[in-house]
């Protein structure tokens, strides 16, 4: 299992768990991953998420879409950043094998 972020703007629901808030934490088999992204979920692998570097911070403040109080121009921007990697894995599933952290490795 891999931990993913949930980083779409409207709730997914993904095996009885519902995601709605930006940055909520999901782990996923490689096969459900696929499944997921070909499906149109909107998640990344956490190190991506890290990488891009939303905090956790800003995933309470922020998470929730039409949320008060109003996102900083860097949320949004990194926010955008997140969303245009997840769309990457929707295209190209093959850039899932560069991610090999298990959820162990990555904090959780």
């Amino acid at each position: 299992m891999k931990m993913y972020r949930f980083v779409g703007n409207a709730p997914c629901d993904i095996g009885g768990t519902r995601y709605e808030r930006f940055g909520s934490r999901a782990e996923f088999t490689r096969e459900l991953a696929e499944d997921v992204l070909t499906g149109g979920g909107c998640f990344i692998p956490e190190p991506d998420f890290r990488t891009i570097g939303v905090t956790d911070a800003e995933v309470q403040m922020f998470g929730y879409a039409g949320g008060f109080p109003e996102p900083t121009p860097e949320f949004v921007h990194k926010k955008q950043r997140a969303q245009a990697r997840a769309i990457q894995l929707m295209n190209d599933l093959s850039l899932l094998d560069a991610f090999n952290v298990d959820s162990q490795e990555a904090g959780e």
